[in-house]
């Protein structure tokens, strides 16, 4: 029987301003993309965070280069719940829903 879903895995572009010295992992890097979007592959993709009504949830989602790093992008989405028995917990629902959204198309589970 498999686990349950922790993050996803996904390419992404980190927007413009993103501070990846924390991506690079270089020693003495204090770095800001500020011109352009960094495609970053695999981005580790998190939910951090889940609060709301039975109307409406709002998850904060940290995007980082592996588990263990630091978190490099922080972003909201909201989504509304299913009530339904067999719906799942709001962390799974919450990752169906990200897995419906563009930038998230083609998402891979990351499992405990």
């Amino acid at each position: 029987m498999g686990g349950y879903t922790v993050a996803i895995m996904k390419d992404f572009i980190l927007p413009e301003g993103t501070n990846l010295a924390d991506y690079f992992q270089e020693a003495g890097f204090d770095f800001v993309m500020k011109k352009k979007g960094f495609l970053a592959n695999n981005m580790y993709i998190k939910i951090d965070r889940i609060s709301g009504t039975k109307d409406e949830q709002e998850m904060t989602v940290v995007f980082k280069k592996d588990r263990d790093s630091q978190t490099l992008l922080t972003q909201n989405y909201q989504f509304t719940p299913s009530l339904d028995d067999d719906a799942g917990n709001l962390f799974k629902q919450g990752y169906e829903y990200l897995k419906t959204l563009p930038e998230f198309e083609g998402a891979i589970d990351i499992e405990d």
